[in-house]
């Protein structure tokens, strides 16, 4: 597939953390970009069914696909990213039902390709993250994010390609959660269990976007589920480049007896999850497979010193 200046890509969501970054990427390339607010979606019972019901939202869709026409790829970046969130009837609107529907909508557009922005948190703690439909979700928000994989796979396309695209943890200028790791790792507190030298999914905004842009012009049809690839740090150096400095190695043992410890606490206590998550990450890393990114030859436009610039003070940046 080819892209001219006179063919549009949507992006719904557009206005968004992820979202701007893929609008700038794409912008960067010369085409037309639109920008479409996503519907805000309500689903509060539709936790045990294996797909979204065929007259489920059906003005919605076909309202949304009147926006899409002329389009030759619609990205959704939208979706609620409160990874904290305990509320699953909340998310499962936003991250599991609008997936669906922008698929629909696309289909009745005659818009060649979909790309759904999901989250490599739909596979959890597996031992390597991959394009596999292996999903081992761990709290209401990846629990919503693998309910939008399951149901937007189970649709029947007739003209639309649809690809799942799943970034690790996206960090960036005034990100929430990038400043809440800068804190830790520039403190007395700042751990990692062993040497620190397994790979950590981390993800820089502005290669989040551009990969998706890679995604949406490529010439190759892209696999079903594309993965994000390893950008290069280990669980240590995400907090040297963060912190600025060496961050203390704990036993491995005794790392992992603390997050088993946490675990069990998990059982009466689910909230605890996300956080625990996090810790685990910072902790031991994950590892991450080949993605089909890099063997279609995408190199991440920034590199470690991108991190770096991301550790100082935003006094100083």
């Amino acid at each position: 597939m080819t892209t001219t200046n006179f063919e549009t890509i949507t992006v719904i969501g557009g206005a968004g953390f992820v979202g701007r970054s893929i609008v700038t990427a794409l912008e960067q390339k010369g085409l037309n970009v639109k920008i479409v607010h996503a519907p805000r979606l309500t689903l509060r019972d539709g936790m045990q069914q294996s797909c979204l019901p065929p007259e489920a939202f059906g003005a919605e869709t076909v309202t949304l696909s009147q926006h899409l026409i002329g389009s030759l790829v619609v990205i959704n970046a939208a979706g609620n990213p409160d990874a904290s969130s305990h509320d699953l009837g909340l998310l499962l609107g936003p991250n599991a039902a609008l997936p669906v529907l922008i698929s629909r909508a696309s289909d009745l557009a005659k818009v060649k390709r979909f790309i759904h922005v999901s989250s490599a948190a739909v596979q959890g703690n597996h031992a390597v993250l991959d394009n596999s439909f292996n999903l081992f979700p761990f709290s209401p928000y990846s629990q919503s994010k693998a309910f939008g994989e399951v149901w937007l796979l189970s649709e029947q396309q007739k003209t639309t390609e649809v690809t799942i695209y799943r970034p690790p943890g996206v960090h960036g200028v005034n990100r929430t959660v990038t400043e809440r790791i800068r804190t830790l790792a520039s403190s007395p507190f700042s751990s990692v269990a062993g040497t620190g030298s397994s790979k950590t999914p981390q993800a820089l905004l502005e290669n989040v976007g551009d990969a998706i842009a890679f995604l949406a012009t490529t010439c190759e049809m892209p696999r079903q589920i594309v993965h994000h690839p390893w950008e290069g740090l280990s669980s240590a150096d995400l907090l040297r480049c963060l912190g600025n400095r060496e961050p203390h190695h704990l036993p491995h043992w005794l790392a992992r007896s603390l997050i088993n410890c946490v675990k069990l606490a998990e059982r009466p206590l689910r909230f605890i999850a996300p956080n625990r998550r996090r810790l685990e990450l910072l902790w031991f890393g994950q590892g991450v497979a080949p993605s089909w990114l890099e063997q279609q030859g995408w190199v991440p436009p920034l590199n470690r010193d991108r991190w770096f610039e991301l550790g100082k003070p935003a006094s100083k940046r």
